[in-house]
């Protein structure tokens, strides 16, 4: 047996309330006579008299002692035609009286059921009952034999599957969605990049010619306005007889006439050269 099992109906505690707690839960008024509250000093004043003559007989009360009724000292106590004299009451209001002391009410509490109590209310089935008990709970497996174990697992070690990635990850699922943002945008700036690319080309073909330079402009000037030098021919005339064909150099060569063959290729380059001349002389007077 345990020791509350032994002692549990000795032991109890007094509480604030001044009732007696046992150890299994229950209460119990303390018997004996209640504790009086101190009155105030109000309260045990003597209370006024009705008239002036009483005075000393609610002084003797007071103290203890029981007054005499108040005879004439030659009047005797046989004399039946003696009789008291009337007291007339004062005027003085009576003080208030004070309220008894209310007296204090004691709350009982409702007694606890004991813990083997509860546990009784509480397993009512079976499966309940299992929690205090040690009895051996049911099983839903049959187990099986050292042979039948072996016959199952394989000989020696085997190495087991890996596990895979988690794909769904958040870190994973915001990469992913940035790749996605990152192919789309690069989708369309290929796009736009390829319509100004065919704006710029249509722009191109529509820009105005660009000006021609000083050269470009004297060719052309050349071409339309410089008339071409005419071919001189020379008459026919017998040869002079040079002594010194080496000394004799083209300034001294005689000027062409019209009308007269050119013989000589140099003759040819001669006549180019002052027609070229006198195109840039033309321009130069243009330019001015």
């Amino acid at each position: 047996m345990s020791f509350l099992e032994r002692f549990g109906d000795k032991i109890s505690t007094v509480t604030m309330h001044g009732t007696l707690k046992r150890s299994d839960g229950s209460e119990e008024v303390r018997s004996g006579p209640l504790r009086k509250k101190p009155q105030a000093p109000s309260a045990l004043a003597p209370r006024p008299s009705a008239g002036a003559s009483n005075n000393a007989s609610l002084h003797e009360s007071y103290l203890g002692t029981k007054p005499d009724n108040a005879k004439p000292n030659n009047v005797d106590d046989d004399d039946d035609a003696y009789e008291p004299a009337e007291v007339v009451p004062s005027k003085r209001s009576p003080k208030p009286q004070a309220s008894p002391p209310k007296r204090a009410t004691k709350l009982v509490k409702p007694e606890k059921p004991s813990p083997t109590e509860l546990n009784e209310q509480r397993a009512v089935t079976e499966h309940d009952q299992l929690a205090f008990s040690k009895k051996a709970r049911p099983v839903q497996y049959e187990p099986c034999t050292l042979t039948e174990y072996k016959q199952e697992k394989p000989a020696g070690y085997y190495e087991l599957g890996k596990l895979k990635p988690d794909l769904n990850a958040d870190d994973l699922v915001e990469k992913r969605a940035n790749k996605e943002r990152i192919k789309e945008f690069s989708k369309n700036l290929r796009a736009i990049n390829q319509t100004t690319l065919k704006k710029r080309d249509v722009v191109e073909t529509v820009a105005p010619e660009k000006t021609l330079s000083t050269r470009d402009k004297a060719l052309a000037f050349a071409k339309d306005k410089v008339p071409k030098p005419k071919m001189v021919i020379k008459k026919a005339s017998s040869p002079k007889p040079v002594k010194n064909e080496r000394r004799a150099s083209p300034r001294r060569t005689p000027p062409l006439e019209p009308n007269v063959p050119i013989e000589s290729e140099l003759q040819q380059l001669q006549l180019k050269h002052r027609a070229a001349r006198a195109q840039v002389e033309a321009l130069m007077r243009d330019s001015s």
